[in-house]
């Protein structure tokens, strides 16, 4: 019989990359079910709205894999509106093991970098959280939730993928000539989203539990990526495109975002390129789309 997987929040980035990783290449023994926010979603979903009372929940039976990929927003977001933020990492989580999980169910949960208040760089699992923001704080309470049932937490730095919005803003603005501003303040370590992707599989190939870090190489500043997206587009900086960001940048948003790779998914062969690199090969991209784009419409 095949296992029953269900990824929860198949509408977000990771979610949704990674919903329809497993339906082009299931895998041999899983059928993969995705929840979404949306009412009228795809027939291949299932509508469950994690903000409503768990009560309102459809029946789905037992899972043998669940995926959680439900996002609470970023820093700012779980500042504004804690207590949205500590019902997706508490109570939803809580309640998703009482309604669709079993004993032996493997819990997947996408956590963060966030967890550490970023006084070091390469944090590792055996090191002692210490989160400084309330995205932080929620996911721990999530982490601890997940443990407690032998689920597997994987913290993953910053996820990279072709829509990145931030990057998508700054790259309009390179090639339409537009001065803006970049911070020189605040580091990113970034994966990219089909290692994400990779590790998962992995994990529920081998039924991993436990804690694993999945970590950019190293550690850049926003203004660096600017930098190494010019250089791909041919651009150099002057005073008329972009300049550091003068205003003041919150404390939780400075310091160090990276973690210590764990040691197994170095051994099934995840070496993550640096993030200069992977801000080059998003840029060559983005060149890409953008030149299709222009050749239909051309063609039109």
């Amino acid at each position: 019989m095949k296992k029953k997987m269900l990824i929860i929040g198949s509408d977000g980035k990771v979610g949704s990359a990674l919903y329809h990783s497993f339906l082009k290449n299931p895998l041999d023994d899983c059928q993969v079910f995705g929840t979404s926010r949306r009412a009228d979603c795809a027939e291949t979903k299932i509508y469950v709205d994690m903000m409503s009372e768990p009560g309102s929940w459809p029946s789905l039976g037992v899972f043998d894999v669940i995926i959680y990929c439900v996002s609470s927003g970023n820093i700012d977001d779980c500042d504004k509106q804690p207590e949205k933020s500590l019902h997706l990492n508490h109570g939803v989580i809580k309640e998703i093991f009482n309604q669709y999980a079993a004993e032996k169910t493997q819990f997947i949960l996408i956590s963060s970098q966030r967890v550490f208040d970023g006084n070091n760089a390469f944090m590792d699992v055996s090191d002692d959280v210490c989160p400084n923001t309330n995205y932080g704080r929620h996911k721990v309470l999530a982490e601890t939730i997940v443990q407690r049932h032998d689920g597997l937490v994987i913290r993953c730095t910053k996820v990279l993928d072709s829509h990145y919005d931030r990057f998508t803003s700054f790259a309009n603005q390179l090639m339409t000539s537009q001065h803006f501003y970049v911070s020189d303040q605040i580091n990113v370590s970034l994966v990219s989203i089909v290692d994400l992707i990779q590790s998962i599989r992995l994990s529920v190939m081998h039924n991993w539990r436990g804690l694993l870090h999945l970590s950019g190489s190293d550690e850049i500043t926003y203004f660096k990526a600017v930098e190494n997206m010019a250089s791909v587009l041919n651009i150099e900086n002057s005073p008329i495109n972009w300049s550091p960001e003068s205003k003041a940048i919150k404390a939780s948003y400075k310091g160090h975002v990276s973690l210590k790779m764990s040691d197994l998914f170095l051994k099934y062969g995840m070496n993550i390129k640096s993030s200069a690199e992977l801000v080059r090969n998003w840029t060559a991209h983005y060149v890409e789309t953008r030149n299709l784009k222009q050749t239909v419409m051309e063609g039109r």
